[in-house]
This record gives structure tokens, sequence and C-alpha cells, in this order.
């Protein structure tokens, strides 16, 4: 769920407000993120994950009746969080942000909210999956796991009402719609 650029003179006195304040809190959770990252952990593999996250962030499906799409780079995202923790899965889906707003966005700060927005989005969807399941990447197991398929619909869910609510703030903002309106219009 990203944003092109819009031209704030046509916004209301909020909108620099709330784009400052997502950017703030996504590059405060980028360096939280970044000074926790266990680096030991980070291998070829992992590079070799974020190569092919990065060339899939415009790839997406529409889902049927929904008016959202689904992101394979956000399946991959959540495939890094698995294997090399959550930290690793923040500073990924920022990069994933600055891509794929770089194919639509003229303006850099729109480009920079976006990778703050899924920053954000993971970072939070982290914690409440550790909240409720323990470390998330003590969650896959060689066995099938009834507890791993139930922590990533929840975290899946999780990421979609996070970066949709997101979203549909700064859309609420700038077309002077009620915040319901927006999301039921543009993403339900």
């Amino acid at each position: 769920m990203f944003f092109s650029g819009v031209n704030s003179q046509d916004c209301n006195p909020y909108f620099s407000l709330y784009k400052t304040a997502v950017i703030a809190v996504g590059a405060a959770v980028i360096v939280f993120s970044t000074s926790r990252l266990p680096v030991e952990r980070l291998d070829g593999r992992f590079l070799l994950l974020a190569v092919i996250t990065l060339i899939c962030s415009r790839a997406t499906i529409e889902f049927p009746f929904v008016k959202s799409r689904f992101s394979f780079s956000d399946l991959l995202i959540f495939l890094a969080i698995l294997l090399y923790g959550g930290e690793a899965g923040v500073l990924l889906a920022a990069m994933d942000g600055v891509v794929a707003s770089l194919h639509y966005c003229k303006k850099r700060v729109t480009v920079v909210f976006n990778a703050a927005m899924m920053a954000f989005s993971i970072f939070l969807t982290v914690a409440i999956g550790q909240m409720f399941f323990g470390p998330v990447e003590n969650l896959p197991r060689p066995e099938f796991s009834f507890d791993l398929m139930f922590a990533l619909c929840v975290m899946g869910v999780t990421h979609y009402l996070i970066n949709t609510a997101t979203s549909a703030v700064w859309g609420a903002i700038i077309s002077k719609q009620s915040f319901r309106h927006t999301w039921k219009t543009f993403y339900l």
C-alpha cells in the first residue's frame, strides 16, 4: 500500500505533521533494528533472499472482492523474519518500500514515507507476533506446525491492518475524507 507524490499545497495542515511523524517513527524503528541486527546470522542466503525480494517488489496479485494487492516481496519479507529475525525483516521491508516506490514516485519524501511505513508495519507485526508466539525466528520447525501456520496468519493480517490503516490515514488527510470512508473505499 504505497502512495505516489502529492502536492502538499492542496492538503490540510495535518498532512506535514502526519508525514513527519511516520517518517520519524520509521527512522527510529530502522535505527533500533539496525542496532539489534544479529549480523552473525546473516549469510549469502540472506543476501540472495534480499536481492530476490527487491526484484519482486513490484510483482503483485490482486485479491478478488478486496481493493488491495498482495506483494510477493511481503511473502519474502516474512520468510526473512522467520529465518533471520524481525530486525532483518524490518530492514528488508524498508528497502522494499524504497525500491517499490521509486517505480512510480517522483518526490523523495514520498519514497522515504513509504519505506518508513513498511518498516513501522513490519516492526509492529513482529512485536505482536512475539507477544503472542514468542521469538518469531523460533517458530519454524522441521515438521509441519499448526502454531507456525496460525502465527503466520495472525502476522499477515496484522501487517495488512497496520499497513492499510497507515495508508488510509494519509489518504484521508489528502482527500479530506474520513478515515473510515478512505479505508473502506480503497482497502476493503
